[in-house]
């Protein structure tokens, strides 16, 4: 199967998506139903990332169904591919949160490598393109550093030497991959030290930590996000633009919301209020509802969500990612700069906040000194310009 480079983008699903969400997510007769539909809807040959990624999902259920077809087969080779990947990635976490754990420094484990042990029934179900993890806030830069010395490589990073202490601040979570000698594979991970961009404050992350719940990765002990939070996270990451809209978030929502009777609104209201995610959960959670999973959630919390007061600034933010790329992409990159050197610039002292742009823009672009700022960017504003042009002259 190869991806269909003429799907038209967005950041929720098409009728025919929602289609294959229902034969994944639903059981019985309405699922086989949805199935056969969007079977006879899809050309399985140029099917979309996003749909390609809940085959596995899929797979399972109709076999739970009791379906037997010839697509079957199809479905079976792609889960036999993710099922490959996500242990050959789980293996490798294995190591790194083994390798932080044994120099005190605790682990959280974010997205698929939780939600895979936690919620989903196979490995091979939730596919995963990278693993992330959550380091405490006071022990980030101690932790990026001691990854460094392990041989674990930093992406993005254009400086000689080390970073310093102070540039792992400006981001909440940094890419790392690892590579070994004379290899192709590359095992991708992303280091945090925030669950969300939207706080950066020392402290904001603590309420994560103490609701925490016990994780195992491969007989290695983490921990894990707890069911609310877990879904926070989910809802306010899954949706933005793409080329294909995004699906997988849906069924990550699904399977927490299905796992947990007695789930607690209370605390996702709080937590939302708290990390100023308002914009995206309620839209996350309407959509859910509307979609007709057989979902229970309280109207009362729809609600309460949707009277949180937002800045000009978070639906300006909210617009940009469910939107596709204006024709000014520079000033949006520029204007999205901005706005996360504002939320990191509130936790240095108030003296310093006049002074640390430069120093933020080296810390981003990764140099060795603020004296290579003005330069580099004068290199990267000429690039993406001349980029423009050339993109313009054969529209």
């Amino acid at each position: 199967m190869t991806p269909n480079p003429m799907a038209p983008g967005g950041c929720w699903p098409t009728p025919t998506q929602e289609l294959l969400l229902r034969a994944a997510l639903l059981e019985g007769k309405d699922a086989v139903t949805s199935w056969r539909e969007w079977q006879a809807r899809t050309d399985i040959e140029h099917l979309d990332y996003s749909s390609s990624s809940l085959l596995p999902l899929l797979l399972r259920n109709l076999e739970k169904q009791g379906v037997q077809d010839s697509h079957l087969g199809r479905y079976k080779s792609v889960s036999r591919h993710h099922w490959m990947q996500n242990q050959l990635l789980f293996e490798a976490a294995k190591h790194l949160i083994q390798l932080l754990e044994n120099e005190g420094i605790p682990t959280l484990v974010l997205k698929g490598g939780a939600l895979i042990p936690l919620y989903y029934p196979k490995v091979s179900m939730r596919p995963m393109g990278n693993f992330e993890v959550l380091v405490p806030t006071s022990e980030a830069a101690r932790a990026f550093k001691f990854l460094l010395t392990r041989g674990y490589r930093l992406k993005g990073w254009n400086g000689s030497s080390s970073p310093p202490d102070r540039a792992f601040s400006v981001f909440h979570s940094y890419p790392f991959y690892q590579q070994k000698e004379g290899s192709t594979d590359i095992r991708y991970f992303d280091v945090h030290q925030h669950v969300f961009s939207q706080t950066f404050a020392p402290n904001a992350d603590d309420e994560f930590w103490n609701a925490a719940v016990p994780l195992q990765i491969e007989g290695v002990s983490a921990k894990a996000l707890c069911p609310e939070d877990m879904l926070l996270h989910v809802c306010a990451h899954g949706i933005h633009w793409d080329a294909a809209p995004p699906l997988r978030w849906i069924a990550d929502a699904t399977l927490i919301l299905r796992s947990q009777p007695d789930f607690d609104w209370a605390r996702l209201i709080a937590q939302t209020r708290r990390h100023h995610v308002s914009l995206p959960t309620g839209q996350a959670l309407k959509y859910l509802q509307r979609l007709g999973l057989g979902l229970s959630i309280p109207g009362n919390t729809l609600r309460e969500i949707e009277s949180i007061p937002t800045s000009r600034s978070q639906r300006r933010e909210w617009s940009a990612l469910t939107h596709p790329t204006p024709s000014h992409p520079i000033a949006l990159k520029f204007w999205r700069r901005l706005l996360t050197y504002s939320r990191w610039n509130r936790i240095n002292p108030a003296w310093q906040r006049p002074f640390t742009f430069p120093r933020y823009m080296q810390f981003c672009w990764g140099l060795d000194s603020i004296f290579q700022v003005p330069l580099h960017g004068l290199k990267r504003f000429y690039s993406m310009t001349i980029s423009k042009s050339n993109k313009n002259s054969f529209d």
